[in-house]
């Protein structure tokens, strides 16, 4: 029965903290919990975080829980700590990035595009603030991703491509034109 099953992994991610067992039955408790919504995942992952708060999985898990509800740049602290964890987690790399380009797209849409912006200046320092600084931090880690990955172009080319071109650098958006058709 399901019970049964998910204390048996519980057990392993709380006795063998740090193997590739435990980060198994971390990734399959996280799976089952996310059937029942981010929160329920988000609360499996703070259990898990609050005896092992260096669990890549753990915070990996609270990262997704928490990009589901939107909430971004909360989201990028928890996938920035797996990167800590392990400098080669492509998957951490690829979030943190995610999670910048969709706060900037949000903060475009939700705070910029429709305001009433009383001067041209206004505009560009919240462009600058809420938007571009967002992309450019992106960048680093969708070009690490394409720095580990580059047979995996679908993690990185897309949102890579659009930040390029929405900051103006439309030599580096057309260098990606080959992986985008």
């Amino acid at each position: 029965d399901t019970a049964k099953w998910a204390a048996a992994l519980e057990d392993i991610v709380y006795t063998a903290p740090g193997t590739p067992n435990a980060d198994v039955a971390t990734q399959n408790l996280l799976a089952h919990y996310s059937k029942q919504g981010p929160a329920a995942m988000g609360a499996f992952a703070d259990k898990v975080l609050a005896k092992q708060p260096d669990s890549k999985m753990a915070n990996y898990g609270k990262g997704h829980s928490l990009f589901m509800q939107e909430k971004y740049l909360d989201a990028l602290n928890s996938f920035k700590k797996t990167i800590e964890v392990d400098p080669e987690f492509l998957e951490g790399y690829n979030m943190c990035g995610m999670s910048l380009y969709r706060e900037a797209g949000n903060n475009y849409f939700q705070k910029i595009e429709g305001k009433k912006v009383k001067t041209s200046a206004e505009l560009q320092k919240a462009e600058e603030t809420l938007v571009k600084s967002h992309y450019r931090e992106a960048i680093g880690f969708f070009e690490k991703c394409r720095e580990l990955a580059p047979e995996k172009p679908e993690l990185w080319a897309g949102p890579l491509q659009t930040i390029y071109r929405n900051l103006g650098n439309q030599a580096k958006a057309a260098e990606l034109d080959v992986y985008n058709k």
